[in-house]
């Protein structure tokens, strides 16, 4: 149940918080901002390197954000700093060759020696002439197919031509040697201005290297040219949406690449952060948009409404210059809503790692880092109140270790904030909300599982949902009868159709038990520690090979589990098929 405090508290950070933004540049900020840009694009210029500072994040991969706040803020660099900084915002006009790919809709310009050579590939019995063929030919392909998806499958309108800048009408995309980590980037992005793009020469070293690297950077740019094409430059507080879409495009795109794996990670250990306003970066986010593609993919088996969604986002954020609007107003149209989408998104971001379930959630769930929690408590009392500040458009992970009734069970609370109207400020502002888990039913209040039971006290009751998660089981105030077995299941256990064997346990106060193997002869094969699975039936798991990490014959064999002072024996068969 949610109720209403007397008042609304709202807290506010440090305002030492430093934040490169377009709000808020002193002239400190100014002289780090160039440094930064310069640093990333090192091998462009001769000036002496320093390390990035924290503020715009460890990682820049793409430089659509910091170069929009070096345009929006051109005029108050140095004049020395400014013409450094055109010097790399102008087009390398000095490459010496060009190729037109395939599709006739992209010019590639490159040099054929130097340190500006493209070598996607390294491969010992090519020629550098060869390698450079193959690296440009094989960008081309990927331009085309970028192209072929962004417009013609999903409906962008492409990028327009740029009235004969780079020889012809054609998109330009310029193949250099940028810098240590920079990808690759578009120009201009403030002022309308028909762009262009720049991309890395070798990506040797990268996290995705050579023409996987080239490959995510086509996707990723492509998109920042559509976007400022069709829906202009707004504000750098809203530059995570650019990316956010941009870094989902290379995972629509080319599937098989995962770049953003590395990206999400960052999410993943902060899922209590704002989706909103991550300033320069906004990769992380892209996780977000990848979610809205596959749960309708699943749930209505629509391939297109979740990049429609997205899409309409964007048409709506050209009239109102707001992201987060933009795509609450989109899911509306949809017949959906940011809460519904925000509290799902946050279940699906639960059921990654080791918790994956093949056929549910995300497809490469497995592949995706866990879940860092909020905070987590033990809960071994009636009732508890804990104080929680939550950030607008967030999940925050709550763990209870519940031990107040014998068994050892995990309730993981999810609380969703989809405070729009405190987006304004993101960095600066939070609620704090009280959540209250006991045991004791009150009139109104949120049935969690079996007796547990939540209220929650906010003023800003039409923006928080809870999501509640008990032993890895979705829950929504069901009673799980608890069943203690006398026997393992499934029997026979045959590897061609099983993969786990359930054996049963008393339950007892710890969560770990020890699990003993014997054949009917009673030699010892398997010895090891096991997890107290305590759903509606309490039992551990094993994986049926023996301590060698190999599978057992056909034939009978004996269990025994200890839990504490209890102990479980029994027999099970094996038969191999």
């Amino acid at each position: 149940m949610i109720r209403r405090p007397a008042s609304l508290i709202r807290v506010s950070l440090s305002s030492a918080l430093l934040i490169i933004c377009a709000h808020n540049l002193y002239a400190q900020n100014i002289d780090s901002l160039f440094q930064v840009f310069v640093n990333l694009h090192e091998n462009q210029v001769s000036v002496k390197r320093t390390e990035t500072i924290q503020s715009v994040g460890t990682h820049v991969k793409c430089g659509f954000g910091i170069t929009a706040q070096i345009q929006g803020h051109f005029n108050s660099f140095s004049e020395n700093q400014k013409n450094i900084l055109t010097k790399i915002l102008s087009r390398a006009e000095t490459l010496d060759t060009s190729r037109v790919s395939p599709s006739g809709v992209f010019r590639i310009h490159f040099d054929t020696t130097g340190t500006n050579a493209p070598t996607y590939f390294q491969e010992p019995a090519l020629t550098q002439k060869q390698i450079i063929d193959k690296s440009i030919d094989s960008l081309a392909a990927v331009l085309d197919s970028a192209y072929n998806f962004e417009v013609n499958i999903l409906g962008y309108n492409p990028p327009p031509p740029d009235n004969g800048e780079g020889g012809d009408d054609l998109y330009d995309v310029y193949v250099v040697d940028i810098g240590p980590g920079l990808y690759g980037q578009v120009n201009p992005v403030v002022g309308y201005v028909p762009t262009y793009m720049t991309i890395h020469n070798s990506f040797e070293g990268f996290y995705s290297s050579g023409i996987n690297g080239a490959t995510v950077t086509a996707a990723h740019e492509l998109h920042h040219s559509i976007q400022l094409a069709n829906y202009g430059w707004h504000d750098d507080s809203e530059t995570y949406f650019y990316e956010m879409t941009s870094t989902a495009m290379e995972e629509f795109v080319f599937d098989e690449i995962n770049e953003y794996y590395r990206d999400m990670a960052d999410y993943f250990q902060r899922p209590h952060f704002s989706l909103v306003g991550n300033n320069i970066r906004g990769y992380q986010d892209a996780v977000f948009f990848i979610y809205l593609h596959e749960r309708f993919l699943q749930d209505e088996n629509d391939q297109f409404k979740g990049y429609d969604i997205i899409k309409k986002a964007w048409e709506n954020f050209a009239v109102s210059g707001n992201a987060i609007n933009a795509i609450a107003e989109s899911m509306s149209s949809y017949v959906t809503s940011l809460k519904y989408e925000l509290a799902n998104f946050g279940i699906w971001c639960y059921f990654t790692g080791s918790r994956s379930v093949p056929g549910k959630y995300f497809e490469e769930a497995a592949y995706y880092p866990q879940i860092t929690p909020f905070a987590s408590y033990e809960f071994n009392t009636s009732m508890k109140k804990y104080s929680i500040n939550t950030r607008p458009i967030s999940n925050n992970y709550l763990i209870f270790e519940l031990t107040d009734q014998g068994f050892h069970d995990t309730l993981t609370t999810i609380i969703t904030n989809c405070d729009i109207e405190g987006t304004d400020n993101p960095y600066l502002a939070s609620t704090t909300i009280g959540y209250t888990l006991t045991t004791d039913s009150d009139n109104g209040s949120h049935h969690i599982v079996n007796n547990y039971y939540s209220e929650i006290e906010t003023d800003v009751d039409d923006y928080i949902t809870e999501s509640n998660i008990f032993n890895n089981e979705i829950v929504s105030g069901q009673t799980f009868e608890r069943e203690t077995l006398d026997f393992a299941y499934p029997q026979p256990f045959v590897y061609s159709r099983n993969n786990e064997l359930f054996i049963p346990v008393e339950p007892g106060t710890l969560e770990i038990a020890d699990l003993n193997i014997y054949t009917a002869g009673m030699n010892l094969i398997y010895s090891g520690k096991a997890e107290i699975i305590a759903g509606e039936k309490i039992v551990v798991k094993w994986n049926v090979h023996d301590n060698k990490g190999d599978k057992l014959p056909t034939g009978i064999y004996i269990y025994a589990v200890k839990s504490g002072d209890k102990l479980t024996k029994g027999k099970f068969v094996i038969y191999n098929d």
